[in-house]
């Protein structure tokens, strides 16, 4: 009824909620503050090596490094671009002499090494001889215990105060001795805050949140298990420099990355040659990557594959971004597990517990992505623009049964719209059009 105590008839209605696919081509930025600072230090360590190598070319490298790799590339690119390699180098010549103060702005903690130094041993190992980072406990979800203890209690020593081991709370050995500790047992204990954790990382469900709530319909007579991107078409729009030289030959290369972040290097196709002002290759059926939705049942799932063209005089430059993806994915996952032991707490071993296992996975492929697309900005200072910069496509599957919407807004579509990105470098431009499809 209303205020004045007339009386209407009602009635409700219930809708079917059907998730949305989603995707996009932004690179994702760090929420998470553990996170972000592991990264910032793990990119400081790769721009100081890269650019060590970048001054010095003949540098004493670790085989089977980052550094190597870029060490190769340089090489490769030098024997028909030596100007612009020669460039390079003199820019990363000048930033290392910089003064102190603008070399910490560069480069963090790792501003005070040696660049010979940072150059032989590798990004991923060069803070092995620091002082490891320290992170609160708290930013990975966990609670610290509470001690309640009279002063009249306490005994000071010169390794700090002694406390009676009768006063310490029940869950004090559980947060000291987190690898002895299964994860049912933690909740319980209050070790861990779920909703801390899930507000700093991420949320997952073991299950679809959405299982049994569509309609019957013809295209869920085959449940889909894999999700694909396709590329549509490769269009030149702007030749490189110098253009009265000769066509363009392009390559692209990809690593793709899935909801666990485990990392797959496609390596480097071959587009084709003669590619001047206006041409284009297109492609009816290029299934050119795939993903699993069934690999472990947990939602919501993101996928993401990073798309680098490269002219042919640059092919060992994409090559050595390609490598990067894993070298990168598991230096950041070092530097977890170091952090982690760094707070006092074993860290290390929840890491690898399969309820964490969606979550950390999803996490670290975000900060991969992060920290290429940070290194390229650093390359391109060295560089300038001779280079086209990679991009990385995200999907976003809420459900196995989840789907895009028509042109008209209707729901059901397995395939996306045609999305697009354009490479700008080495004086040209390119358009890359792609889609995603779900499938059986």
């Amino acid at each position: 009824s209303d205020l004045n105590g007339n009386w209407f008839a009602g009635f409700c209605v219930t809708s079917v909620i059907k998730p949305i696919i989603t995707h996009d081509a932004s690179v994702i930025d760090i929420n998470n503050p553990a996170l972000k600072k592991m990264a910032d230090d793990v990119l400081d360590a790769l721009k100081m090596s890269i650019t060590a190598v970048a001054a010095n070319p003949d540098a004493q490298v670790r085989i089977g490094s980052a550094e190597s790799d870029f060490k190769e590339a340089l090489k490769s690119v030098k024997a028909t671009r030596a100007d612009e390699v020669n460039k390079m180098s003199a820019n990363a010549v000048n930033l290392l002499k910089a003064p102190k103060e603008a070399l910490r702005m560069n480069f963090g903690r790792f501003a005070e090494l040696p660049a010979e130094a940072v150059a032989r041993q590798g990004f991923d190992r060069v803070s092995e001889g620091l002082a490891p980072l320290m992170i609160e406990p708290k930013l990975f979800g966990l609670g610290s215990p509470k001690i309640d203890v009279p002063l009249n209690m306490l005994k000071a020593t010169n390794e700090g105060l002694l406390i009676p081991k009768d006063r310490l709370p029940a869950n004090f050995e559980a947060f000291e001795s987190l690898s002895e500790t299964s994860f049912e047992e933690s909740l319980k204990m209050n070790v861990l805050d779920q909703e801390i954790f899930a507000s700093y990382w991420s949320r997952v469900v073991d299950d679809d949140p959405f299982k049994g709530t569509f309609g019957a319909s013809e295209f869920e007579a085959v449940t889909p298990n894999k999700l694909g991107l396709y590329i549509r078409r490769v269009k030149c729009e702007d030749e490189t420099n110098p253009e009265w030289w000769g066509d363009d030959e392009i390559a692209l290369g990809a690593v793709a990355i899935d909801s666990d972040g485990d990392v797959f290097n496609k390596g480097e196709t071959y587009i084709g040659g003669g590619f001047h002002d206006g041409k284009q290759k297109t492609y009816s059926n290029w299934l050119y990557h795939s993903f699993s939705l069934t690999d472990r049942i947990y939602w919501p799932k993101k996928f993401g594959i990073t798309l680098t063209l490269a002219e042919k005089d640059w092919g060992g430059f994409s090559s050595f971004l390609n490598n990067l993806w894993k070298r990168i994915k598991d230096a950041v996952f070092n530097a977890l597990k170091a952090a982690a032991m760094a707070a006092g707490v074993a860290l290390a071993t929840y890491l690898g517990l399969p309820e964490f296992g969606p979550v950390i996975g999803k996490a670290i492929g975000e900060v991969v992505a992060w920290l290429l697309d940070k290194l390229i900005d650093w390359l391109i200072k060295l560089f300038g623009d001779d280079i086209f910069k990679p991009f990385t496509a995200w999907c976003n599957v809420p459900s196995l049964g989840a789907r895009w919407n028509y042109s008209n807004g209707t729901w059901g579509n397995p395939w996306s719209p045609v999305n697009w990105v354009r490479y700008s470098g080495y004086g040209g431009r390119y358009l890359l059009e792609y889609q995603w499809r779900i499938y059986a």
